[in-house]
């Protein structure tokens, strides 16, 4: 599982609030390549598990990772991708597996934002804050097996003694 825009925050990947730019150089990547120009933008409404952790609903409208389900389709986007690794640097992401994704070119008014929040699922709330206990799994950069393989190793042992009964 990966808990993905939860972290940006805590890892100072968004701008300090009240700004809404994403800061990481992979996701930036991505919107660029999908259109966008400068930053990525992220969602700053919607409350606690949409706000500062998905992608702006107004700007994205129905890629996967805004903080609202709507349309029909939900790409994941090379901009989602790209996202993760600058979560970690250590994770292998393979581009070519994101879903085709143009950046939609007209914004929303005030009230059509309201009908696009309206018409949409909101995905608030949806962010455990609790305790995480847990091995992500991932791939090892190539020439990186043992290391990868003595860190899983070491978390797998210190995980298992904090194992919750």
């Amino acid at each position: 599982m990966i808990i993905q825009g939860s972290y940006w925050d805590y890892l100072g990947l968004i701008a300090p609030a009240p700004g809404t730019a994403y800061l990481g150089t992979q996701g930036n990547i991505g919107h660029v390549n999908a259109g966008g120009a400068g930053s990525a933008v992220v969602e700053d409404s919607g409350g606690e598990g949409t706000e500062r952790a998905h992608w702006e609903e107004t700007v994205y409208k129905n890629e996967l990772m805004t903080g609202y389900l709507s349309g029909s389709l939900q790409p994941l986007s090379e901009m989602t991708i790209r996202s993760l690794v600058d979560l970690n640097n250590d994770y292998v992401v393979d581009i070519t597996k994101a879903d085709p994704y143009v950046i939609p070119t007209s914004s929303p008014t005030v009230a059509g934002r309201r009908q696009l929040e309206n018409d949409a699922i909101n995905m608030g709330k949806d962010v455990y804050t609790g305790p995480v206990f847990g091995i992500e799994t991932a791939l090892p950069k190539p020439g990186k097996e043992a290391e990868f393989a003595a860190v899983t190793a070491s978390n797998a042992a210190r995980l298992k003694s904090r194992r919750l009964t």
